[in-house]
């Protein structure tokens, strides 16, 4: 009985590293200087970031998720960088487009965006002259599903 229950518990303890293994996924830019870990369930998606500079990856529902680094060329603050992510999302979402819940300080800038249709979700990290942007787009009514998936991306710096 005990060797059973012995290779019963090896058995679960595999499954269990199994599963953790395949749960999560990891981008580095050593470029600027950082590492994403997101959820295996996003795979690479054939568009590329906006700036070109990163990895885009996408849910099977459609959810979008884009993950780039940039130089702080024109020096900006995160407050600026992100009146520019406003003005930027009214250019792409239309004049709709509201920011909700937005939060910004001197180490970057947490926002939501809705235009009724589209729900979008940001977030900066300012690392001096370079810095870190997540985006995840969907549908409004996926807002809940994009809410966890931000909420499963970990972000680190100086890898």
């Amino acid at each position: 009985m005990k060797k059973q229950n012995y290779f019963l518990l090896l058995g679960l303890m595999l499954l269990a590293f199994g599963l953790n293994a395949q749960q999560s996924s990891t981008y580095c830019n050593n470029r600027f200087g950082f590492c994403v870990n997101y959820p295996a369930s996003l795979k690479q998606s054939a568009d590329e970031p906006v700036n070109g500079d990163g990895i885009s990856l996408e849910e099977k529902d459609g959810i979008k998720v884009s993950i780039s680094g940039s130089f702080n060329v024109m020096n900006w603050t995160p407050e600026r960088i992100y009146e520019f992510t406003v003005e930027d999302l009214s250019a792409d979402l239309g004049p709709k487009v509201k920011p909700i819940n937005s939060k910004v300080d001197e180490n970057g800038f947490e926002a939501r965006f809705s235009n009724q249709t589209t729900y979008e979700y940001v977030r900066m990290w300012n690392q001096g002259d370079t810095y870190l942007v997540i985006t995840v787009t969907g549908t409004q009514s996926q807002l809940e599903k994009i809410e966890v998936l931000k909420d499963q991306m970990t972000a680190s710096f100086g890898s």
